[in-house]
């Protein structure tokens, strides 16, 4: 009789460890069948340096949040807990400064575009290039307004030099010197006439003051005349790595940040802004650069902007 109820009694013990196990069994099956779901996707570092910090992480942990079978990190070559593979969603500004290593893919598949014309990646902002030139150093040397043809330009270019400052090559734009480097020499006074992004206009004006320097159309035109010219167009750009196992997935990433162009466009005071979708915040008409900037773009555009 004491074996029947000592086993009747192991019995009960063994259910009420059973049925007080079965719900961690179930949790824990449900986070192994979860982390086997999810896809863990790697952002290339550029995205963080062009966004910032701040808002890298603000957009990272939104998508997160609102997609919990994907998990997008940062890429970080130096961070061994990471697998050893490109990233899956690539940002650049810079097409030359993509790694050779990282190609990417073909997006035709994923946006609706009829044209035959393949796409390898999607812009989130736009920036053109204008011409900046210092009006101290333009008055010094008897001007007193920017050049607006290739030979006023000439002229002011081997004026200005008497004067010690530097000015553009027009048919070599980089002068030998990095876009950061001209930028500096524009703002120390070094140089009189650069051609840059408008995406430079913040740090000149935290660099100079607003009056001593302003920004026009680059002159191409040769004779008399004040001519168009083919506007030059660089930005922030998003790709899918060509060996990125989860495509799909870095795609929906994409278009999240592509719901963001408006916003981007806020805070970068872009000019254009975005070239397939041309909306201008408020900044165009409100400040005088970038009024003038989006002046000039309006009549300089071409067809196919």
């Amino acid at each position: 009789m004491n074996l029947l109820k000592n086993r009747i009694n192991l019995f009960m013990i063994l259910a009420l460890l059973v049925v007080l196990a079965t719900p961690f069994a179930i949790i824990l099956a449900n986070k192994i069948s979860a982390d086997i779901r999810l896809a863990n996707l790697y952002i290339s570092p550029r995205f963080e340096e062009l966004f910032g910090k701040e808002m890298a992480e603000t957009l990272l942990q939104e998508f997160n949040e609102a997609n919990p079978d994907i998990r997008v990190r940062l890429f970080s070559q130096a961070d061994k807990n990471q697998p050893d593979r490109e990233p899956d969603i690539v940002i650049y500004d810079d097409p030359d400064s993509l790694d050779e290593a990282v190609a990417l893919a073909i997006l035709n598949s994923w946006i609706e575009d009829e044209s035959e014309e393949i796409t390898l990646a999607i812009p989130l902002v736009s920036f053109m290039d204008v011409l900046f030139y210092n009006i101290d150093a333009l008055s010094a040397a008897g001007f007193d307004r920017p050049p607006r043809t290739r030979g006023e330009y000439i002229t002011y270019s081997r004026t200005v030099q008497d004067h010690g400052l530097y000015s553009d090559d027009l048919s070599t734009p980089e002068n030998n010197k990095s876009a950061d480097q001209k930028l500096e020499d524009f703002a120390q006074g070094r140089a009189a006439l650069i051609t840059a992004s408008t995406r430079a206009i913040p740090f000149l004006r935290e660099r100079m003051n607003d009056g001593t320097f302003g920004l026009t159309s680059i002159p191409t035109a040769t004779d008399g005349s004040v001519g168009r010219y083919n506007i030059n167009i660089t930005g922030i750009y998003t790709g899918i790595g060509k060996n990125s196992a989860y495509s799909d997935a870095a795609w929906s990433f994409i278009e999240f940040l592509t719901e963001k162009r408006s916003l981007f466009c806020e805070i970068f005071q872009a000019v254009p802004g975005v070239v397939s979708d041309i909306i201008p915040g408020n900044y165009v008409n409100d400040d005088p650069f970038y009024s003038k900037a989006w002046d000039i773009f309006e009549y300089n555009k071409t067809e196919g902007l």
